[in-house]
């Protein structure tokens, strides 16, 4: 099929947002429309196309990179509840949950392509054909069954990728500021290279606050995308010894709350009890403490022993909006 690209009318939106963008006189809003403008001519560019239908759709997204992502941690953390954890395991002469299918095909993506190889003498792939055509679904009862028979490496192979849980980004700040580059070049959108990589910071930043809060739908449950740091809370006190062996408060200013990233998150019951499972979804390496007003950061105290401990947590729950000076603030 044939690409569409976009018109001259479009193309000179789009180089007077750039404009402003390699200058450095762009907020969010610029970020935002750019997105928005060249969603429909970004071709192969599947992040790209992934960030700017978040943009433009983010009531509640069901497809796409980060569905996925989020998506496979969820299949994770529901088959390590209903089977690992339980001690159960799958019969595949018998009927079992459709779920458990789709989780193999995402932990098929996760695994290192060598150990296939190297073990089971299987690529991701012949894997995933294989799982497709050996297990007959059934769609009203949301059940699937072996259907064909299975060799043992196959079995073993499919033993394999039920016995791990990987989580990992599902892109970074690098791999979109690329994939803008590549969407304005293939539709001859004149730009400077150096000059948006000088932005780059500052563009992903703009793409946190534009994430932050999407909600998504996954297979039996809900997710969503924030905002949120490394370490929170944070203790701004270690406990140490003094020359008597006695406990006393050393301050820690070296401590920091690490990176910012986007993280999906979505709520299961484990054992009755109600969990919040959290992955990492986007990262571009900014330090919280430069990226954030001070309001996001509350303090906390803590009696331990003789000794008054001081915690600062980083606080991304509600509104958040982009300032003037590409800081997160609450609103």
């Amino acid at each position: 099929m044939e690409r569409i690209l976009i018109n001259n009318q479009g193309k000179t939106k789009a180089r007077n947002i750039v404009e402003k963008i390699e200058k450095g006189l762009f907020d969010l809003s610029h970020v935002e429309n750019l997105l928005i403008i060249l969603r429909s001519f970004s071709g192969g560019n599947k992040i790209f196309r992934e960030v700017a239908d978040l943009v433009a759709h983010n009531d509640e997204r069901d497809r796409g990179i980060v569905n996925e992502s989020l998506e496979a941690a969820y299949l994770s953390m529901r088959f390590l509840n209903d089977y690992t954890l339980a001690g159960k395991g799958i019969d595949l002469t018998q009927p079992f949950p459709l779920y458990v299918k789709k989780h193999m095909g995402y932990q098929i993506d996760r695994c290192v392509e060598g150990k296939l190889q190297s073990e089971f003498k299987l690529t991701k792939e012949r894997l995933k054909t294989r799982l497709n055509k050996l297990f007959k679904d059934n769609r009203v009862n949301q059940t699937t069954v072996l259907n064909d028979k299975i060799s043992r490496e196959t079995l073993l192979a499919l033993n394999y990728i039920c016995s791990f849980i990987r989580s990992e980004y599902a892109f970074n700040g690098d791999q979109l500021i690329k994939e803008i580059i590549n969407v304005l070049r293939e539709n001859q959108i004149v730009h400077t290279e150096n000059a948006i990589q000088q932005q780059a910071e500052k563009i992903n930043i703009c793409i946190m606050a534009l994430l932050h809060n999407t909600n998504f739908k996954l297979s039996g449950n809900s997710g969503r995308c924030a905002i949120a740091c490394e370490n929170s809370p944070l203790m701004m006190h270690n406990l140490g010894t003094n020359e008597n062996g006695q406990n006393i408060a050393v301050p820690a200013e070296a401590l920091t709350h690490g990176i910012l990233s986007i993280h999906g998150e979505f709520l299961q019951t484990v054992s009755g009890v109600d969990v919040t499972w959290v992955f990492p979804i986007f990262t571009a390496n900014h330090v919280t403490e430069k990226w954030c007003e001070q309001n996001i950061f509350r303090k906390e105290q803590e009696i331990v022993g003789n000794h008054t401990i001081t915690f600062q947590i980083a606080d991304f729950k509600g509104d958040i909006i982009l300032n003037d000076n590409f800081k997160l603030e609450l609103c």
